[in-house]
Parts: C-alpha cells; structure tokens; sequence
C-alpha cells in the first residue's frame, strides 16, 4: 500500500488556496485549463481544477501520468501529432487537449508529488520567461503543501498529529473497504508518563515522547499510519493486518522498547498501554470509531498491569 505520494491531502477536496494559484496560471497564460493534480498509486487527484469534471482520473488516462517521470517541465505541443497521446481519451474526446505543460511538484526530501499543469484546446509551445512562470507557480503550491503538512505534524514527534492521523488513517481505512484487506488499529498510552515529566522535568519528558515515536516509526511499516493524538497518547494504524499479524509487529515493538531500555543507561524505563482492536467495516463506520473502540481496550490493558503491580 505504499503510494507515490504520502502527503495527507491526498483524496481531501479542492481548497482555495490552490485554486487561487489555478486562476492566476489560467490568466498568466490565457489557457481554459489549469490544475494542481497530485499523485496516487492508481490515479491523480485534483486538488484544483478547471474545465474538467473529474475529481480523480485513473493513471492511464491522466496526460500528466507520463509527465511524473520527467525531471523537469515537460511540453507536449500537438498531443493529437505525438505518438505517446494521440490516443488518449483527454485528446480523442472531450475537452481535446492538445497543448500541455506540466511542471513537477517537489516535496522537501524529494518526494515527486504530482504536478501544476495547463492545457490549451490548440497546439502552442511556451517561451523560456513563460517556462520561468510555471516553475514559480509551481513554486507556490510546493509552500502550500508544505503549511497543509506544518498543520497536521506534530511538532515535537514529526509524526501525524490527530488532524493528521484522522486525515490519513480514513484515507487508508477507505483503502482497505475498497480491495477487502484487513487493518488493525493500535492505540498506545505511556505509562507513568506523568512522574517522568514531574520527577526529571518537561525536558525529558519531551525526550520520552519522541524516543517512543520514533522506536514506533522505526519498528512499524512505512504503510501504516503513526499519529500522536496528544499527550502522551499515541495511535497506529496497521493496514492489510491481520490481529494475529498486529499481534507479531506489536511483540517486535515491545522487544525494540525493551531494547532501549537495558541500553538507554536511564533511571527509569518506558512502559505503555496498549489496546488492539481488527477493523470491522460494519461497525468501524469512521476512524472515530475506531480510534474509541482501541481506546476502551488500551484502558482495560493499563487497569490489568496496574492491578498486577
């Protein structure tokens, strides 16, 4: 289930923001269509659009499918003369395309996201000030994107904070329902986190918070969903996951946490919580209901290790 593009606004809908940015390319260079479209395992999604009525086409119909490969800027002059798009459903029928310009977004490390593309119904080819545009248009989205990411990151952890988590852990969980794979949700709470933060102050109970996240990243799977809900409340959802497989990949956490511990030279160890709960798409209808129900089992969890105490 790992995707071309990791962003959370993947699959949420059209904002203004970048709407804005769709208008100004569409006057900048008096085209009748201009998008933001942003890159799946199995299609784009338009964060902006115009002119076309789709939130989402497949890859194998989305121009822009091929352009994601290119380094650069990518110019298609006459879509209906090119062998690559001649056939393409975009340029056979509606809106018959036959200008594209299409030019990469860019996450911080790297990561392709999609691209701001603008199409003309009549073949044409930009100038070197106009190439210069759409890279700073392109510009722009990029810093759009990257305060959308600020919004839903915890600042401490570098994970998901619960905007975050909820944003991308429904995106996964719809996954899931769509091609009937299994998911677990794991909802963690740090035990004793309160004495830590009174006995050795706030300090180190921030150190705390991100060694346990990112023992959590490190131990889990790039395809599952991290969030810190607040506090010392964290949560995971494991997608195509059996209870008996979260059973497995939660025993690797508790080794790595026990790990840390005999290595960590601290006066006191990391403990936490833990309830697991397998997604029900009958009864998980959102992943509200799925964070409550692993939040009611990781209680039953902590009152049983305290009662052992």
């Amino acid at each position: 289930m790992e995707s071309t593009f990791s962003s959370i606004i993947l699959n949420t809908a059209p904002e203004e923001r970048f709407h804005r940015i769709t208008k100004m390319a569409k006057r900048l260079f008096n085209v009748p269509i201009a998008l933001v479209s942003l890159i799946d395992d199995d299609r784009y999604w338009f964060k902006s659009r115009s002119e076309i009525s789709e939130n989402g086409l497949p890859k194998e119909i989305s121009i822009s499918s091929t352009s994601i490969f290119e380094e650069d800027l990518l110019q298609v002059f006459d879509a209906a003369a090119s062998p690559q798009f001649l056939d393409n459903p975009m340029v056979t029928g509606e809106p018959y395309i036959r200008f594209y310009a299409g030019q990469p977004l860019m996450a911080a490390n790297g990561l392709r996201l999609g691209r701001i593309c603008i199409m003309d119904t009549k073949p044409r080819r930009l100038d070197s000030g106009e190439l210069g545009l759409l890279r700073d248009l392109a510009a722009l989205v990029e810093r759009e994107i990257h305060t959308v990411d600020l919004a839903t990151t915890d600042e401490l952890t570098k994970i998901a904070n619960r905007r975050g988590f909820e944003i991308q852990a429904q995106n996964a969980l719809d996954f899931c329902k769509r091609v009937e794979r299994p998911a677990t949700m794991a909802f963690l709470d740090l035990n004793d986190f309160k004495r830590i933060n009174d006995r050795f102050g706030h300090q180190e109970g921030d150190h705390v918070l991100a060694t346990f996240s990112s023992i959590l990243i490190n131990t889990l799977r790039r395809s599952d969903v991290i969030g810190r809900l607040g506090g010392d409340e964290f949560v995971a959802l494991l997608t195509n996951t059996t209870p008996t497989e979260a059973e497995i990949l939660m025993s690797r956490f508790q080794s790595s946490i026990e790990a840390y511990n005999k290595e960590s030279g601290k006066s006191y160890e990391l403990s936490y919580s833990v309830g697991q709960v397998a997604y029900d798409p009958e009864g998980h209808l959102t992943i509200d209901d799925l964070i409550s129900e692993s939040d009611r089992a990781m209680y039953v969890d902590k009152r049983l290790k305290k009662s052992l105490i």
